[in-house]
């Protein structure tokens, strides 16, 4: 597999800057990246890229054989928890997808600051406690939310703490975990996936349900439904006929992809934004010209009449209407990998990327630092994409040779 990496340099095409036997992206924000691939003997390696941890931090990243195991093995999970637009990584949590194991640590790396102030670089905190903390995320006003099931009822939970400070002091002292949470719980589920942007959580429960919380009812756009005055997780009422396979988020924007390979976007532009994504302004239904817009044989676009917050996509290559399967958001730019249905041999798969170009996040020919409507993004012509992510101003591909 190959890695590629966009944003690198806003006057050249997205480079390939790994290649390995198997690869994937475990972490990604504005500021670091953390991949684990695998060579031809089979032994996984951790990678950390970026600015945002210590000497020592990176050293225990990439020897700590939990995080190995957890990629190469299905008896347990690795989380990785952080600022995606503020401090980067900040630590991950190690657990088992088996109810009675008691293999549960998390462990956090201190800021620079937090280092000047005396503590050690970083910290791993056994929970031996009623509660397994499964995930951890870290909103961008610093709210945390852990992800948790009661060991005793196996009651899953999601909980809110007001900062990662507190937290780290109640792993310290072994106190009980409802000590330190806000409130009544957010909601009564473990999310398979959990993404959050700027002003929004959206998580996505086993059955491929979208649930969004906000604690900022200023953006509606963002939350893909009216706001209910309350913050815990209430379900996208548009996708609730929907069985969904992804979500994606950050900035102002978050999207969906339906197992059966459907597009949903819903949100704004970044604040101060140089320009908006064609798919998210508002449209007179009553100038749309179908066939015009049919004319564009490769592309995405928003037809027919759409909802107040969500719009469904439409997306064609050569003339023929694909399958998304997979999608990623990063501070006002986005990515689509689609597919057109029996075309497996690469044929007719194709990447498309819109939105903010600054730092030629998008991996597209041109300079131009906003693109409104989605191109192709030719490099990755007939390649067969297996993962998508951004974060901040960058974007990462894995695809295969």
């Amino acid at each position: 597999m190959e890695l590629f990496t966009f944003g690198v340099n806003a006057q050249f095409p997205p480079a390939s800057t790994l290649t390995a036997e198997a690869a994937t992206i475990l972490w990604a924000s504005w500021c670091d990246v953390v991949i684990a691939s695998q060579d031809h003997t089979d032994l996984w390696t951790v990678e950390y890229r970026g600015t945002g941890l210590t000497a020592a931090q990176k050293d225990h990243l990439a020897r700590d054989e939990h995080i190995k195991t957890a990629v190469s093995k299905d008896d347990s999970t690795v989380h990785f928890f952080g600022g995606a637009m503020h401090d980067g990584l900040r630590g991950y949590v190690i657990s088992s997808p088996d109810a009675s194991s008691t293999k549960n640590e998390i462990i956090i790396f201190a800021t620079e600051l937090e280092i000047e102030e005396g503590q050690p670089d970083f910290q791993v905190f056994p929970v031996n406690e009623s509660h397994r903390i499964i995930d951890i995320n870290v909103s961008s006003s610093g709210d945390v939310f852990l992800s948790a099931t009661n060991r005793v009822t196996n009651q899953a939970q999601i909980l809110h703490v007001s900062c990662l400070s507190d937290l780290q002091r109640h792993l310290a002292s072994h106190s009980p975990l409802h000590c330190i949470t806000n409130s009544t719980p957010l909601a009564s589920f473990i999310p398979t996936q959990w993404e959050i942007n700027a002003t929004t959580s959206t998580v996505l429960d086993h059955e491929g349900k979208v649930y969004t919380s906000t604690r900022d009812p200023r953006y509606s756009k963002c939350l893909g439904r009216a706001y209910e005055g309350n913050s815990t997780f209430e379900p996208v009422p548009y996708l609730s006929e929907t069985c969904v396979a992804k979500v994606a988020s950050c900035g102002y924007m978050s999207a969906a992809v339906s197992t059966d390979g459907e597009l949903f976007l819903w949100g704004q532009a970044c604040p101060g934004s140089t320009g908006e994504l064609g798919v998210l302004k508002e449209v007179d239904m009553s100038e749309y010209n179908g066939s015009e817009v049919r004319s564009v044989r490769t592309g995405i676009w928003a037809e027919g009449e759409q909802d107040d917050f969500i719009k469904c996509l439409t997306v064609c290559i050569e003339g023929e209407e694909a399958r998304v399967h997979d999608v990623a958001i990063g501070n006002g730019h986005l990515l689509v990998a689609a597919q057109v249905p029996g075309c497996e041999d690469g044929g007719k798969q194709a990447v498309f990327a819109a939105g903010d170009n600054s730092r030629g996040q998008l991996g597209l020919s041109t300079q131009v630092g906003f693109v409104e409507e989605f191109e192709e993004v030719l490099s990755l012509r007939g390649r067969c994409i297996k993962q998508l992510v951004a974060a901040g101003w960058s974007s990462f591909g894995v695809a295969n040779i």
